[in-house]
Formats: C-alpha cells, sequence, structure tokens
C-alpha cells in the first residue's frame, strides 16, 4: 500500500487501491483466526473489511465511488453521516 500513498495521481491511487483488494487484500490474510470464518459450520461470520483502505481513501481525499460494490471496502463506514 505504500506506493498508494506515495502516489500523487488520485486516479492511479484509486486503480491501486481497488486491485489491492480483489487481488491481495483477503488472501494476504491467510494466517489471521478470522480468515475464512465464512465456511464455519456454527454462524460466526460477520464479514469482511478493510478498515485501513477506508482510512486511506479517506485521510487522502480519493473519490471512492468505483468502490461502492468493491469486496472489503467499508463503503458505507466511509461515508457515515457525511451528508451532515
Amino acid at each position: 500500500m505504500a506506493d498508494l500513498i506515495d502516489n500523487r495521481d488520485k486516479e492511479e491511487q484509486i486503480k491501486k487501491l481497488k486491485l489491492y483488494l480483489e487481488m491481495y487484500w483477503y488472501r494476504g490474510h491467510r494466517d489471521s483466526g478470522w480468515y475464512d470464518s465464512h465456511k464455519h459450520r456454527d454462524p460466526i461470520y460477520s464479514g469482511y473489511w478493510s478498515f485501513e483502505s477506508g482510512a486511506v481513501a479517506k485521510i487522502l481525499g480519493l473519490d471512492d465511488s468505483n468502490l461502492k460494490d468493491v469486496p472489503y471496502f467499508p463503503y458505507d463506514l466511509v461515508h457515515y453521516k457525511a451528508t451532515e
């Protein structure tokens, strides 16, 4: 994610963030205790969210409208009470 932050081209930043979420974020957490919890026999799954991606988009002021339906991006959280 460092190359995303170092780059100042906002369109390039959002493309890299989208690629990170779609291709690397979930797989990169294979060693986490929650990994594949959606496959557990008990109903323990509550969703996977890349909170750090939401924070980066918010801090950098990115137009994250293209990320609204991207898996793991917490779009609703990033925009919570944004209209007030």
